[in-house]
């Protein structure tokens, strides 16, 4: 690779491309001041697809998928609504592929009475999962028979397609004892397959409702730790990839003493073990030291490495938070980080304390949120966001940091909803604070182009050529825990950098909107870097513009800066979508696991991210 004179030549194709800049004139016409892009899913108002005489009027959190589907729940309005059919869940992409998945008052399918739903909520996530193929999981829903409550249930399905999982009060599938009890957490991974947990009692995983098996229940033995029994299954902590690698916390008993929380995984439900246990020594700091508080939510990717958080004893007798990287065959812990470490990039005697927020994106990368101590810490500066790749950390947003894009001395605080996808890609919400006041923003992350403002309160959003509002307020999901698009979670951004969010206008209408996570060079927001791009950028080379017309450095000028931008990125494109197509109406039926070739695929695809991130 030749970097003479500050040029990167990265292939014979891309040397042609450069050259082809430095024989084009400058000048031209007045550039196009385009604004940054959103994507229009649901307005309020809207007439509200298969709910004749209807619309919206208030809309829940949005999530996505890997096709760029959102789904949310909604409040109806009209003469066609009710107060008995007046919510429900809708699936699309725009207002002209809108869906109803699922309404308030239809037949609850599969249920052993019959049923219809009751209530669909804004104000709290009905749905916990949401797949490539459509299929979306409805937990919690409350159900009545006539007039009469019916307990609740779970459903899942693609829209028109939506099926009884179980109901609170039932039996659980033979051969198991119990029933339901009604809280439950739903996970569906890319394959149509189920990960159920049911309020501390028990953990199933399974291609069917009828074929489940289970992982896990209070009283039976748990795998791996001598002499102990499950204590409480946590509910919102099953998490499955496509793969059928599965994790899961409990706490545990031996005999009648409590037991600390502790991990459990395997590459398969019928290979399930201990990952990590209070008291478990931790090698890889050596002598002396131990785990003791371990957090219930591990990070879980499709390759089957797994992102958790656990202290660790010193030993001195001290303590220290930890962030660790082990897989779903129960690899040895490798440290990420400890609350006693150096911050790096960050003032010297800075070091890391708390964690939280931590998701695993793939491949040894991943994000997470901690606070520092130490020299010219304060309460105002003492959270960052952080990306960690191969063993680098990145701060890619501080507290009191000057947020990007925005007048000189508007700071970043108050960080919120991190979460991320495949690519490495960074999603989150803050609040932005100046001397005229405060605001929340959306802010995303690219390691091609550094943090950007993606929306924030004041912005005029044009929802159509005659249709602009000013945005007063937004929200990005962030559904319990996990949500990564590879452990059977629902998410609110996908791996082509799309973010799905609500806005609230200032004349209290409301919007589910989508924003693409900006990359260096892409020019048309298609999140792709082609020649498409670079028809855009030459048009204005050497004048004013915006990015949309090839401004990637946020400068205002259009100039050879940028065109580097593009090159180093040029043929960027987001990765196929990895779950194998299934019949999106087959949730509760049996599925077909992944074949050897799919799986292939998806390894070989995962070694060229690897070379490629090597190389740059």
């Amino acid at each position: 690779m030749n970097t003479s004179r500050g040029f990167t030549w990265r292939s014979k194709s891309k040397r042609r491309l450069a050259l082809a800049v430095c024989a084009v004139g400058v000048g031209g016409a007045t550039p196009l001041l385009a604004a940054e892009r959103v994507g229009v899913v649901a307005v309020t108002g809207g007439s509200a697809n298969g709910a004749p005489n209807t619309a919206f009027s208030a809309f829940g959190l949005p999530i996505i998928n890997g096709p760029g589907q959102v789904a949310f729940s909604t409040v109806l309005t009209g003469s066609g609504a009710t107060a008995n059919n007046d919510t429900g869940v809708w699936i699309g992409s725009s207002p002209l592929t809108l869906a109803k998945a699922v309404r308030e008052g239809d037949n609850a399918v599969g249920t052993s009475i019959p049923t219809t739903y009751s209530d669909f909520r804004t104000d709290i996530p009905v749905y916990s999962a949401f797949n490539n193929a459509g299929q979306i999981g409805l937990t919690f829903i409350p159900l009545k028979s006539g007039t009469s409550s019916a307990n609740y249930g779970q459903f899942a399905g693609a829209a028109g397609a939506i099926k009884l999982i179980n109901r609170n009060s039932e039996a659980y599938p033979a051969p198991y004892t119990g029933t339901w009890a009604g809280k439950m957490f739903l996970g569906i991974n890319g394959n149509g397959r189920l990960a159920i947990g049911d309020l501390y009692t028990a953990g199933f995983v399974g291609s069917s409702t009828a074929s489940l098996t289970l992982v896990a229940k209070v009283g039976n033995a748990a795998p791996g730790v001598p002499n102990a029994t499950f204590d409480q299954v946590y509910p919102g902590t099953i998490y499955l990839n496509d793969a059928g690698a599965v994790t899961f916390g409990s706490t545990l008993k031996v005999g009648a003493s409590f037991v600390g929380n502790t991990l459990f995984a395997g590459t398969s439900a019928a290979s399930i073990g201990k990952l990590a246990a209070s008291g478990d020594a931790v090698p890889a700091l050596g002598a002396g030291y131990s785990l003791s508080t371990i957090g219930d939510a591990p990070s879980l990717d499709r390759s089957g490495q797994i992102l958790l958080a656990a202290n660790v004893s010193t030993p001195s007798s001290g303590t220290a938070a930890g962030l660790w990287l082990t897989s779903s065959s129960r690899a040895p812990l490798q440290k990420v980080a400890l609350g006693t470490d150096a911050a790096p990039g960050l003032a010297a005697g800075v070091r890391f304390g708390a964690f939280s927020g931590a998701r695993l994106a793939a491949d040894d990368l991943a994000v997470f949120n901690s606070t520092v101590t130490g020299s010219g810490v304060t309460t105002s500066n003492d959270s960052v966001i952080w990306r960690y790749d191969h063993g680098a950390f990145k701060s890619i947003a501080r507290e009191s940091d000057q947020a990007p894009g925005a007048p000189a001395g508007t700071k970043l605080s108050s960080f919120s909803a991190l979460t991320t996808n495949t690519v490495g890609q960074v999603a989150f919400t803050a609040t932005l604070t100046s001397t005229s006041g405060t605001s929340t923003a959306l802010l995303g992350f690219d390691a091609s182009l550094g943090l950007t403002v993606l929306a924030k309160k004041g912005d005029v959003l044009q929802l159509s050529p005659t249709d602009s509002r000013t945005l007063a307020s937004l929200t990005l999901a962030l559904l319990d825990d996990g949500g990564n698009g590879q452990d059977g979670q629902a998410t609110a951004l996908n791996d082509a950098g799309q973010v799905a969010f609500r806005a609230v206008f200032t004349d209290n209408t409301q919007a589910i909107l989508t924003t693409r996570i900006p990359v260096a060079g892409d020019a048309n927001y298609d999140g792709i870097v082609d020649t498409a791009d670079f028809k855009t950028l030459m048009g204005h080379y050497g004048r004013a513009g915006v990015r949309a017309d090839g401004d990637f450095n946020g400068d205002g000028l259009v100039d050879f800066i940028d065109f580097q931008m593009l090159e180093q990125n040029f043929g960027r494109h987001p990765p196929p979508v990895a779950a194998p197509p299934v019949d999106a109406s087959r949730v509760g039926e049996s599925v077909p696991e992944p074949s050897a070739l799919a799986l292939g695929l998806l390894v070989g695809w995962g070694h060229g991210r690897r070379r490629r991130r090597r190389r740059s």
